[in-house]
Order: structure tokens, then C-alpha cells, then sequence
């Protein structure tokens, strides 16, 4: 985390986590315009590569078997609470046309394996530890976690509530980048395995 009064450090941290989004999106976009198989977690894998080369963590909690079973439990509950408060009886099940095993494949590695670290990595190090360093903790937390939640529009509320509980547990508690990306891809194989099996088999 960039030292108090360090403000350079700091808006480099900003600037870093703001021109990574951007390269990974062009990434995407070009991979997707040449149909490139992987385009996503390739864009995603890579770029989190360097940002953990160049911006490495300091004084993060080490890990358990009890601090990971807690991040576990932590994902399970807050998916859990997704399904009764957002999703039962609302949801839009897929159709999933055939022929689409390399796509769901690729999007599974995405949504549970890549995506997660790379978000931890720039929204809730880069971006959250600079903005901190610039203001304070929580301001910092709510505008990452606004900005976090307007990406992803189809889940506003629920993206802005997640964001803070992974804010809170990087600022008061120094859960890591990959530790906090444990919870999140908790959540999202939920989530995913709820739109893929129509909720549990429940509304199958």
C-alpha cells in the first residue's frame, strides 16, 4: 500500500489499475474480433501477471487452513444470500444451444478462475489502496465499490454490497489479492452453477 503522504505512489497505483482495465478491454475486444478462442481469461491471466510482478503486496495475512475455510464460508454465505435476496424466483435460466462446451468452458474459467483474481488485483488493490492513500479508507471503498457495480449493470445492488464486504476485508482485516479472490470465485462458481443447473434443480 502506497505510504501516507506518498501521493505520487499513490496515483500510480490509480493510473496502473485504470490503464490495466483499459488494455484488458482492448485485449477482449480484439480477441473477440478475431475470434480467438480464450480471448478473456487470456487477457485477464496475462495482464494480472504483470500487475503482481510490478505492484506486489506487502503485509498481507498469511494463509490457514482456518482463514481459508472463514474466506470459503464468507463466499458461500454472501452467494447464499444472493440466491433468497436477489435471485429466487427472478431468474431467466439460459438455454444452452449445442456446440456450446468450448464457450460455457471458457466462461466458467473466466467467472471462477481469472476474472476474480484480476478484479481483486485491480479494483480492490490498485484502485482501493491508491484512492485510500488519496483520501481515506472508505471513501475510497464506496467509490471503488460504485464504479465496480455500474460495470456490472445486471447486478447493480448486490455487486455494490459484495465489493464493500471484499473492501472491508482487505482494509481492516489484510486479506490479500488471491485470498480475496478465493471469496470471490466462491461466489461466482455459485452463481454459475445456479444458472446452469436452473437454481439447484429447483426450477428445473
Amino acid at each position: 500500500m502506497p505510504e501516507a503522504g506518498s501521493r505520487s505512489l499513490a496515483w500510480c497505483y490509480v493510473l496502473a489499475g485504470v490503464v490495466a482495465t483499459i488494455v484488458a478491454g482492448g485485449l477482449i475486444a480484439l480477441g473477440e474480433a478475431f475470434q480467438v478462442a480464450g480471448a478473456k481469461p487470456l487477457a485477464e491471466t496475462s495482464i494480472a501477471i504483470l500487475l503482481f510482478m510490478f505492484f506486489p503486496e506487502k503485509n498481507v495475512a498469511s494463509w490457514t487452513v482456518k482463514r481459508v475455510a472463514a474466506l470459503f464460508s464468507i463466499g458461500l454465505c454472501l452467494a447464499l444470500f444472493w440466491v433468497f435476496a436477489f435471485a429466487w424466483g427472478r431468474t431467466k435460466f439460459p438455454d444452452l444451444p449445442e456446440g456450446s462446451e468450448l464457450a460455457i468452458a471458457v466462461g466458467l474459467i473466466s467467472s471462477i478462475v481469472t476474472a476474480p483474481i484480476f478484479e481483486e488485483k485491480v479494483v480492490r488493490h490498485l484502485l482501493l489502496r491508491g484512492g485510500a492513500a488519496l483520501s481515506n479508507h472508505w471513501i475510497s471503498a464506496f467509490l471503488v465499490s460504485l464504479v465496480f457495480a455500474l460495470v456490472h449493470k445486471d447486478a447493480i445492488l448486490w455487486s455494490f454490497l459484495v465489493s464493500l464486504v471484499l473492501c472491508w476485508l482487505a482494509l481492516e482485516k489484510g486479506i490479500g489479492t488471491l485470498q480475496r479472490a478465493l471469496v470471490h470465485s466462491v461466489i461466482n462458481a455459485l452463481v454459475m452453477t445456479w444458472y446452469f443447473s436452473g437454481g439447484f434443480g429447483f426450477f428445473t
